[in-house]
């Protein structure tokens, strides 16, 4: 052999080796892996990525293509075998897709070429073939012919953005995913260096080339260069070797993360506001995962209820477990049922909770359902300590209770006040008249008998007898107020005070006393005894007159839940410190001789307003004419109770 042909092969012995290496390198990066069968002799070869896929040690039995075939998964093999012994026309490479079964008994899922070569007669002698394992990048698409074409079609078709690196770290070579990631076309990504794409002075950078130096490859997260300026973050991997020449060649996988990164940080600030809530609230903040049952707990939780929970997560039973047994069931249907209804976003309802103490806390519990296309998945919510709340409740219901208790026996009490008034200022004016006739008689019959001192007795008996009887009138007055059964009704106001003055036509006429009246509104509540009010109002006005002309003014307001009515005049007025004892029963600020009655008449008016729901009140001063006020309520009118 001449001195240039044997230089010649081995430069291509070289090549060969440093493409077997590529091919070894690639198998090892891209989990593939290289087949060749010679159907002339029955003989098959594989490459290491071929017994690593198929779940063997490299070289551990003599490969055939019956062994290949019962590898295939049952249902493919009538594919598989089209594949490989079918001619077609114009077609000397196939592709095929197929299941295998590998040692272990995994399923994989395999994206093959298979290159077939013919004999002058056309027929099949040899194939050769790559197997990619997709399991989990399923249809990742390669085309092949040869080692070489194998590793380029690998590299270009791949998802992944792959390029290939000197030592210099200038761009040799690189898929149409990397420039694409970076912003460039494939003609300019291949005159850059990788310090055009890659910040070699990230931490993230430093720490690659630390764990270059421990593990034999290049791994961790770095900043890459866009064309446009822009930053983002890459997942980054790389392995060296050496070409046929003897020059150390890298390839590189980049991934971009800074989506993923971006959630990422987007999670962790919003954890660390979960945290930062759940320290600042009293309440026990609560966060459930409802397909993995997992369920976490803030801070509140070990200091309103004193369990420790190991890093704050448990399940749904380290919440249910603390339940009140009368509670338990109800609370985990209203949970549960709400997680299956998708009706409303949010959950809300009160139980008890058995404290590490033992104690029993109220809880008002609340949370808020998150929902996709699957249903609900998750939880948030808190655990509010209701407790002296509801014992304030608990007081203040048992408190209600004793006071309706008391008003009932106040007014079973009132009522038999009332009925014996009524009673005994009914029977009493029967001795009354006894006495009353007797001591005319004894006038009559004795008169000429009689001294003016006697006289003079038996005249104030007689009065007596009579005030007694006017007081007995009023105070039965005043008992009927309370037992006027007449419903509240409509009435026209305008006409119940035009009634009112007829009554006291004959008064109104001695006073000449003159009236200004407004037009009222109708209104609800008792005619008689608002009649009765107005009336007593209307005979104060004319009876406690100075020495001018009584003008009495009749008018009211009104408000949002109530009518306020009032009855002016210009009489001899009232010293403010007698305006809450005028409205007592039997109180008189003037002698019988000044002016009569029994002091029981704005005791009736203050009655009749307190069960229209109103009130009753005075605006006066001596010799400046007074003013009464009273409301009736719109809202609610107070009724007397049927006696039992």
């Amino acid at each position: 052999m001449s001195e240039i042909a044997e230089t010649e092969l081995q430069t291509r012995l070289k090549r060969l080796h440093a493409r077997e290496v590529l091919v070894t390198k690639v198998e090892e990066f891209a989990n593939v892996g290289i087949w060749q069968a010679n159907l002339a002799n029955e003989k098959m070869n594989w490459s290491e990525g071929m017994y690593r896929i198929y779940g063997y040690e490299p070289g551990s039995f003599e490969p055939s293509m019956k062994i290949f075939l019962n590898h295939v998964h049952q249902d493919d093999l009538p594919l598989v075998k089209t594949a490989l012994f079918e001619k077609v026309n114009g077609a000397d490479v196939k592709k095929t897709d197929y299941r295998i079964i590998d040692n272990r008994g995994a399923v994989k899922y395999i994206n093959a070429l298979h290159l077939i070569k013919l004999d002058t007669k056309n027929n099949i002698i040899k194939i050769t073939g790559l197997a990619r394992d997709i399991t989990n990048v399923k249809m990742l698409e390669l085309q092949l012919k040869d080692s070489q074409t194998t590793q380029e079609a690998i590299i270009s078709n791949s998802m992944n953005s792959f390029f290939l690196t000197n030592e210099r770290g200038d761009i040799l070579g690189n898929n149409d995913a990397a420039s694409s990631l970076f912003g460039y076309t494939n003609d300019e990504f291949k005159k850059l260096n990788r310090h055009d794409i890659i910040v070699d002075d990230d931490p993230g950078f430093v720490t690659a080339l630390q764990h270059q130096e421990k593990n034999g490859r290049m791994k961790g997260e770095v900043t890459g260069i866009k064309k446009n300026g822009e930053h983002i973050l890459l997942e980054f991997t790389s392995t060296q070797f050496l070409n046929a020449e003897n020059e150390k060649r890298i390839i590189s996988l980049v991934v971009d993360i800074t989506s993923r990164k971006q959630q990422e940080e987007i999670l962790l600030k919003s954890n660390e506001r979960f945290e930062q809530v759940s320290k600042a609230t009293f309440d026990a903040i609560w966060d459930w995962d409802v397909k993995s049952k997992q369920l976490y707990f803030g801070q509140g939780f070990k200091e309103l209820f004193g369990y420790e929970i190991k890093n704050n997560t448990g399940d749904f039973s380290t919440w249910y477990n603390h339940i009140h047994p009368e509670d338990k069931e109800r609370i985990i249907m209203s949970r549960l049922n709400k997680i299956i209804q998708h009706a409303e976003s949010t959950w809300t309802d009160e139980y008890r909770y058995v404290k590490a103490d033992g104690t029993i806390a109220y809880i008002c519990d609340r949370g808020i359902l998150l929902r996709n296309s699957t249903g609900t998945y998750r939880m948030i919510g808190a655990m509010q300590d209701v407790t002296e709340l509801k014992e304030n409740e608990i007081s203040i219901r048992n408190l209600n209770k004793s006071l309706e208790k008391r008003a009932e026996e106040l007014a079973v009490s009132n009522e038999e006040l009332e009925r014996f008034a009524y009673v005994a200022s009914h029977d009493l004016q029967e001795p009354l008249r006894m006495v009353s006739s007797f001591l005319e008689l004894l006038q009559k019959k004795y008169d000429h008998q009689l001294d003016e001192t006697a006289q003079k007795y038996i005249s104030y008996a007689v009065d007596g007898a009579q005030r007694m009887k006017v007081l007995i009138l009023d105070l039965l007055e005043y008992s009927r107020i309370s037992f006027d059964r007449d419903k509240h009704t409509v009435i026209n106001l305008n006409d119940l005070i035009n009634k009112t003055l007829e009554v006291l036509k004959p008064f109104i006429d001695e006073s000449e006393a003159s009236f200004i009246i407004a037009t009222f509104p109708e209104i609800r509540g008792n005619t008689s005894q608002l009649m009765r009010l107005f009336q007593n109002l209307i005979s104060n006005a004319i009876k406690y007159r100075s020495a001018l002309t009584p003008i009495i003014e009749i008018g009211y307001s009104e408000r949002a839940d109530e009518w306020e009515f009032f009855v002016k005049d210009n009489g001899i007025g009232i010293d403010a410190k007698y305006f809450e004892k005028i409205f007592i029963i039997f109180q008189r600020l003037h002698s019988k001789t000044e002016y009569s009655g029994t002091g029981i008449g704005l005791t009736i008016c203050k009655k009749i307003a307190e069960l229209h729901s109103g009130r009753i009140w005075v605006e006066s001063s001596l010799r400046a004419g007074s003013t009464f006020y009273f409301t009736i309520s719109k809202i609610e009118i107070t009724q007397p109770q049927d006696a039992e």
